[in-house]
């Protein structure tokens, strides 16, 4: 019941959870497809794209839109970053947000000129002390003032759940804040960076709306097109706290999750079943008193059930008290930011309660209607039930589906810890140990393109200095990474086909300091630097694809604009390098094209350093570098190569982990639920057993009796668990990397493992009949 519960408050946070405003049941989250990468129809908007939206549509009483960032917020004592959103004037009206203090942002702050406010989130509130006097009061963000006016609701934490929005400002701020350059952002239709929220209007239907969205989108496509062969889709979603991405990043697992919760919810309910039904034995004369004295049998099964529902719902109860303390776990899962956003509200409870039912029907009803079945002479006169056999029967096809149930648990927790070791171990065509990796990320309202080059080159310089630091280089991936990162690209040659190729921008160091090998060509060095001639370096897996038994040294490719002029410009081809897998999702090598980062200049870069001391030595050491660079600069992750790798399988190593636990339980309440019918059984058969040995039985053939039934309940379970492995393979098929659902050695060490489990839950009991003393057990009862 605990598992049920914590996997139940998961799927409310993932697929339920609206957000907390006023009727959010009418809030809608509005985005635009993007017709490349992860994102699919989630994608965003361009800033005159929503204005065109807000003010053509009707069937939103409002539409805002907002973007999330990462900016630095100096609090007077450190610099750190901190979650932002920048916002439409509206943005407070539409979602509904009521501030605790001050005044929400509005219109007229909106407006190009006006001085940048700011409402700050209720926890940044807290933590800056809490006292009333914050409003008015200037917080100085990437090295711009902003003036608070009002402090946030206590139950908002962001749009969407794994972002933390610590502050609010307006999107006409922008410029001010983040540099010039992203007024122009503003303006270009090509820059999306927007979602959009909107509020339905009185009688309006999502469809409707999603339908008007449409109509404006084809005007706007008309009037403005998009590169390439792009139009504007519009995707309409209830505004649930998680972004639809993440939903279906997660899902398999969730489905994961579901399944293994529900079998071992019927493992427990067959156990508890086998243990009740092997109970009533021991009330036949009971129920055959109450009979006898004018109880019908539906008021005997009552009684009964109302028994099963108690146990069930101490079971419930607890369960909620276990599934609160699981939070660490679902932690590890979803991290901190979606934890946070966690809570058991009527839908966890509702579906927690409808489990209750479920169970005491489950595990209540057969024991009930087989203890409430009595002949009513024989149980009075002998206190036994003519229908022993009948039972026994039952007992034994509850214990065959429990032992069955394990085998489905255990292969699949087996399975995926398998494919995750074969993952974590995998060969990505470089070495990743010892490697270290820190983010960094340049104010561009500071740093100009050629300024944020020349800091990331004296920093790759001095780092190579450091105590402990062999090579250094900068890049901005480094393997593996989650979401896939992609451009289309064409040859002048061939300029009707389209390619699309995974991408990186990296330094001439970066390949030797991974350990990347050179197969043809060179690497990027000075004489690209203002050479006026545009290079790439591509992995052998893409000039395979692009130049099947040619040299791609010298050819060109023609990368995708995203503007108006198609595809252009061009880059030529100097190097090709060994494959490596950048993607998580396969790991066979990937058709990567590396652009030279002295060419392609940006603000955020991973510096990747290849050490020869402890991570924890290289942190220190590189934050008095950067310290000593720029005081205001922070890094925003600071990791080692493995860390790197297993963040990008974290939903592997979750699904493995709870699969696994699940599957653990379910074994352990099968061989006890076994153990304990099993010794209850032979403390029923006391004076049998005892006949049996005074009659010439030995004590071997009782010990074979009795583990002659383990020995039957395991074979059978196992065999009809294997072949419900192979019939539910195709649920695991997509979750695995480099073993098969049906691997033989796995399935193999599932059954031995099981079959051993249950023999030995049998051999205790069966030791114990075997070492009756005769006499002692005929003068049993």
């Amino acid at each position: 019941m605990g598992a049920a519960t914590a996997v139940f408050d998961l799927v409310n946070l993932l697929a339920w959870r609206k957000l907390p405003a006023h009727r959010s049941q009418d809030l809608v989250h509005v985005f635009t497809a993007m017709d490349r990468g992860f994102v699919g129809p989630y994608y965003l908007s361009s800033h005159r794209d929503y204005l065109d939206y807000r003010d053509a549509n009707r069937s939103f009483s409002g539409l805002a839109a907002h973007q999330d960032l990462d900016l630095r917020l100096d609090t007077g004592d450190t610099t750190e970053f901190a979650g932002a959103t920048a916002v439409s004037g509206n943005f407070f009206e539409v979602v509904g947000l009521r501030v605790t203090h001050g005044r929400p942002l509005n219109a007229a702050d909106a407006r190009p000129g006006n001085p940048p406010v700011t409402v700050i989130s209720h926890r940044l509130w807290q933590r800056l002390g809490g006292a009333p006097e914050i409003l008015g009061r200037t917080l100085k963000v990437e090295g711009q003032d902003l003036t608070v006016v009002g402090v946030g609701p206590s139950d908002y934490t962001s749009a969407f759940a794994g972002k933390v929005t610590d502050l609010f400002f307006p999107a006409a701020a922008l410029p001010q804040i983040l540099g010039v350059g992203r007024a122009e952002d503003l303006e270009d239709r090509n820059v999306r960076r927007f979602y959009m929220i909107g509020r339905l209007a009185s009688g309006v239907s999502r469809d409707q709306a999603k339908a008007e969205m449409d109509t404006i989108a084809a005007r706007i496509d008309a009037d403005h097109p998009m590169p390439g062969d792009s139009t504007r889709k519009i995707t309409a979603t209830p505004a649930t706290v998680t972004h639809p991405v993440d939903l279906e990043r997660m899902r398999p697992s969730l489905r994961i999750f579901a399944i293994a919760v529900g079998l071992l919810l019927v493992i427990t309910c067959a156990n508890v079943a086998h243990l009740l039904l092997a109970r009533s034995a021991a009330r036949q004369r009971e129920m055959g008193i109450r009979q006898s004295i004018g109880a019908s049998r539906w008021r005997l099964i009552r009684q009964l059930l109302t028994e099963s529902s108690l146990l069930a719902l101490g079971g419930g109860l607890f369960g909620l008290v276990l599934a609160y303390w699981s939070r660490s776990f679902l932690l590890a899962f979803t991290g901190p930011e979606f934890a946070a956003e966690m809570r058991f509200d009527y839908r966890v409870l509702g579906a927690s309660f409808t489990v209750c039912f479920i169970a005491t029907l489950l595990f209540g009803l057969a024991p009930a209607l087989a203890t409430s079945r009595v002949d009513l002479v024989k149980a009075l006169k002998e206190g036994t039930d003519s229908n022993r056999l009948r039972r026994i029967s039952a007992g034994h096809l509850l214990s065959v589906a429990q032992v069955a149930l394990c085998v489905v648990l255990l292969a699949a927790g087996t399975l995926l810890a398998r494919s995750l070791w074969l993952r974590l171990h995998a060969d990505l065509g470089f070495e990743d140990e010892p490697l270290f990796l820190a983010n960094l990320s340049l104010p561009e309202n500071e740093y100009s393109p050629d300024e944020s080059h020349a800091f990331f080159t004296r920093l790759k310089q001095r780092a190579t200095n450091l105590p402990g630091v062999d090579k250094a280089a900068i890049s901005f991936l480094v393997p593996p990474i989650l979401f896939d990162i992609s451009v289309p690209l064409r040859l002048p040659e061939d300029p009707e086909t389209t390619y699309t190729s995974r991408i990186n921008i990296v330094d001439g160091n970066y390949f030797d300091t991974l350990g990347i090998p050179l197969e043809q060509g060179r690497w990027f060095d000075e004489r690209d630097v203002g050479s006026g001639q545009s290079v790439v370096v591509i992995t052998r897996k893409l000039a395979e694809q692009l130049w099947p038994r040619e040299n791609p040294l010298g050819k060109t490719i023609r990368t995708d604009s995203r503007r108006q002029d198609d595809f252009g410009p061009d880059w030529t081809v100097i190097g090709v390098a060994s494959n490596v897998t950048q993607h998580r999702s396969g790991l066979d090598g990937e058709p990567i094209i590396y652009f030279s980062a002295d060419q392609r200049r940006r603000s955020r870069f991973y510096l990747v350093l290849r050490t020869t001391v402890a991570a924890t030595t290289v942190s220190e050491s590189l934050r008095g570098l950067l310290r000593e660079m720029d005081p205001s600069i922070a890094p925003l992750a600071l990791r080692s190569g493995k860390a790197n790798r297993q963040e990008a399988f974290t939903l592997e190593r979750m699904q493995t982990l709870a699969v696994g636990v699940f599957a653990i339980l379910g074994l352990l309440l099968a061989v006890l639920g076994i153990f304990g019918v099993l010794s209850y059984a032979v403390s029923r058969r006391v004076r049998e057993v005892g006949i049996r040995m005074a009659l010439g039985a030995r004590r071997g053939d009782v010990l074979r009796q009795i583990l002659g039934y383990g020995i039957t309940i395991a074979g059978v379970g196992v065999g009809l668990g294997l072949l419900a492995t192979l019939w539910s393979s195709r649920l695991l098929e997509n979750l695995l990397f480099g073993v098969a659902p049906h691997d033989i050695r796995v399935l193999g060490a599932v059954a031995a493992v099981i079959i051993a489990a249950t023999l030995l839950a049998s051999y205790l009991p069966a030791r114990r009949a075997a070492g009756l003393d005769p006499l002692t057990a005929l003068r049993h009862e």
